[in-house]
């Protein structure tokens, strides 16, 4: 019976809407989006489906001259959320115009859903009769009268729509630059949103890696509470498995000198068991071997006044492993009375050592005999070479004498490595002569630079400053060190033009520089360059070549002088490298002059 009432109802409603259509205009139901949701009565005036694929939405179903009305309508709509009327609106219907009403309806479902009803209502009914009815034949000037006038009528109309769609147009206009305003607002205020959020979840992220933090901490407080005893014993494993682990031989003794344990190392290398070791006066142990004069006056004298020692060497020869050179560290323990004794066996690397030392100086003799022996020769070979370059210039054979000449320029490399060579055994030696006497630096630059500038016809060497006093050293060799320096400069700053001397003092020394604009070097290798066989690596310095003893050979003789040699660089800019030499001490009056006295380093 309900089911019945149910039916009846809903046919009822049925009848109602069919009865009500025939008096109630055309209207559809849209949503958001545009799309039509419900038709209501017959559209087809207004609405048509558009070709292609199928859409319900309201702009492409509307008729020609329909859809700006829309639009326009449905934005006031939108926007002030109460009705819109548009009257005067015309749509071809088949070449018929129809004046037409337009009225939109919001409906506010909810905050998030709003949908449109949107009535369709003829003007009148005999408004679209003139525009296409038939004037009778008869009639030919009240049909001409009566076209002029619909003509009018229709210029009217459309400049009417000219003026609403200039309106529409200007109003459209305001909205949107209003619309831009607001999403400009909306932006910065997004901006402003975005690092307020960004700087809250940093400290939200401060605050969770605190209390992280502080979770771990009374986590691993409460463990250490609760474990201390079970830890404690670990730390005692722990040291006894180091001590086992440890290489070198290690003894603990107590106050009395009596040892209480060793580790596996001390009973393999001395050959000895812990039955016959814990427990036993150090001196007792093996048969007395450790009673040894100096390793006693170390535990009974030394240890007790300084608590450790470092590196104490003994020379002992025990009975069953035979001579050994012992090195002894000791560190006494004042709270439990302990005495660690760690014992290194250096046996084998003093006689590695010792070796090595031989196979140096044989080294040296071996460089010193070749250098020597690789000399004579070729002084005598740049000889003939000169020779011959002289006869070939003499007969000109002018591509011989070239060919010669750079033969001649490689002998005289070839030179200047063997020089170096000799200079250096010569170092190591001790043997090289040395000439202390005071000198003017002033006249020993110029003449270095006019020699070095013969050679050289790319760079300009300028000098700047002058030294006032005389100095004291070996003029030779300092002359040596300004022609080393100025060669590098020259060498190492090929697209470079000029290169400065500069010539300053002190009231101890007189300091020279040569600076060049070269390639320049690293600052992690600075402190290398005055090593002996050092050079300079790199793609910019392999085209450069040379030993790497030309810089050590001059620290070496700038430090037997008293003086100090630096360098300043910069990759890119250039370097400067610097050396002193002291100055001569004033003479005394009525004095006698002194002769050059020949020392040796």
């Amino acid at each position: 019976m309900v089911y019945e009432e149910k039916k009846q109802a809903f046919d009822l409603q049925k009848e109602t809407d069919r009865v009500l259509a025939r008096f109630a205009p055309a209207s559809v139901v849209i949503d958001e989006q545009m799309d039509i949701l419900h038709f209501r009565g017959d559209t087809s005036p207004y609405l048509r489906l558009a070709q292609g694929r199928a859409s319900l939405n309201l702009f492409k179903m509307a008729r020609t001259g329909l859809d700006l009305a829309l639009r326009t309508t449905l934005s006031k709509a939108r926007k002030s959320g109460q009705p819109v009327k548009k009257a005067g609106v015309q749509v071809s219907d088949n070449g018929v115009l129809r004046d037409m009403i337009i009225e939109v309806i919001p409906l506010n479902a909810s905050a998030a859903e709003r949908y449109f009803v949107i009535l369709f209502a003829e003007a009148s009914e005999s408004s679209s009769n003139p525009a296409t009815s038939l004037v009778p034949a008869g009639s030919q000037g009240g049909a001409a009268q009566q076209g002029r006038g619909v003509k009018d009528r229709r210029i009217r109309e459309l400049e009417r729509e000219l003026e609403t769609t200039r309106q529409e147009m200007r109003r459209v206009i305001e909205e949107l630059e209003a619309a831009n305003e607001e999403l400009h607002s909306a932006n910065e205020e997004s901006l402003s949103s975005n690092e307020e959020l960004q700087s809250l979840n940093e400290e939200l992220e401060t605050s969770k890696e605190e209390i992280q933090a502080s979770n771990e901490e009374l986590l691993v407080l409460n463990a250490e509470l609760q474990q201390r005893n079970t830890q404690l014993q670990e730390a005692r494993d722990f040291a006894e498995a180091i001590v086992e682990t440890i290489r070198e031989p290690l003894l603990v003794l107590d106050a009395d000198l009596h040892a209480q344990r060793a580790n596996r190392a001390f009973y393999q290398h001395f050959q000895v068991a812990p039955a016959d070791t814990e427990r036993r006066w150090i001196f007792d142990l093996g048969n007395g071997q450790w009673n040894i004069p100096a390793l006693r006056m170390l535990l009974e004298e030394l240890l007790p006044a300084n608590h450790a020692l470092v590196d104490y060497e003994v020379d002992h020869t025990f009975p069953h492993i035979g001579h050994r050179i012992m090195l002894l560290n000791a560190q006494r323990i004042e709270r439990s009375q302990l005495l660690l004794l760690a014992l290194e066996d250096i046996t084998e690397r003093k006689q590695t050592a010792h070796e090595k030392q031989q196979i140096l100086l044989q080294r040296e003799e071996f460089m010193a005999m070749a250098s020597h022996e690789l000399k004579t020769p070729v002084t005598s070979l740049k000889g003939y070479a000169q020779l011959l370059l002289s006869r070939f210039i003499k007969a000109g054979d002018e591509r011989s004498a070239a060919s010669l000449a750079k033969m001649n320029a490689q002998l005289d490399k070839l030179i200047h490595l063997i020089d170096e060579l000799l200079d250096v055994t010569t170092l190591e030696a001790g043997q090289l002569a040395w000439h202390t006497h005071p000198f003017d630096l002033n006249v020993l630059v110029r003449e270095i630079v006019e020699e070095v500038g013969y050679t050289d016809e790319q760079h300009q060497i300028r000098i700047e400053g002058a030294v006032a006093a005389p100095v004291s050293g070996d003029c030779e060799h300092t002359g040596q060190v300004l022609i080393n320096l100025l060669s590098n400069a020259i060498k190492y700053s090929p697209q470079a033009t000029t290169i400065r001397v500069t010539c300053t003092s002190d009231t101890d020394s007189a300091t020279v520089s040569v600076q060049d604009s070269g390639i320049g070097i690293a600052s992690e290798k600075l402190t290398h360059v005055f090593e002996r066989f050092f050079r300079v690596s790199g793609p910019e310095h392999e085209s450069f070549p040379g030993l790497g003893l030309g810089l050590f050979i001059s620290a070496q003789m700038v430090k037997r002088q008293g003086g100090r040699m630096w360098v300043e660089s910069q990759p890119g800019v250039g370097s400067a490298f610097s050396f002193t030499v002291p100055l001569a001490p004033p003479p005394e009056s009525g004095a006698q002059s002194q002769e050059e006295a020949e020392q040796y380093i």
